[in-house]
């Protein structure tokens, strides 16, 4: 459980911080979105990034039981897939963009459920 506990923390911090930015600032956060799309170079790093943070995650928490660590599990996949997706398939990443533009309210309602799980996650790591 002490990892689940140091995971749970560390993405819970990182994904309520992330959420707030975007939810506050979310006509800067909208242009640093198009602008990333644009660079090839930023969307390989991205991918990247998010390939080795899910692939980390599942590497020392592949926990797969009916109890809230399996959020970190499934977080870890989540990832692992989206990288391996957007570096095979990097034009993706500019159509999703571009969905995110056309629709910012399904950016909003995922950042508002990404922000209930960081919370969630953060309860979980500091107060269990």
């Amino acid at each position: 459980m002490g990892s689940s506990v140091f995971l749970a923390k560390f993405i819970g911090t990182y994904m309520v911080i992330v959420a707030v930015g975007f939810l506050i600032n979310r006509k800067i956060y909208s242009r640093f979105m198009e602008d990333f799309s644009k660079s090839v170079a930023l969307t390989y790093m991205g991918s990247g990034l998010s390939l080795a943070i899910g692939l980390f995650i599942v590497l020392v928490h592949n926990v797969w039981a009916a109890e809230w660590p399996v959020i970190i599990t499934v977080i870890g996949w989540l990832a692992l897939v989206k990288g391996v997706i957007l570096i095979i398939f990097p034009g993706l990443a500019v159509k999703l963009t571009q969905v995110y533009h056309r629709r910012r309210s399904l950016l909003v309602v995922n950042l508002v459920i990404f922000l209930l799980l960081g919370i969630f996650l953060v309860i979980k790591g500091y107060f269990s």
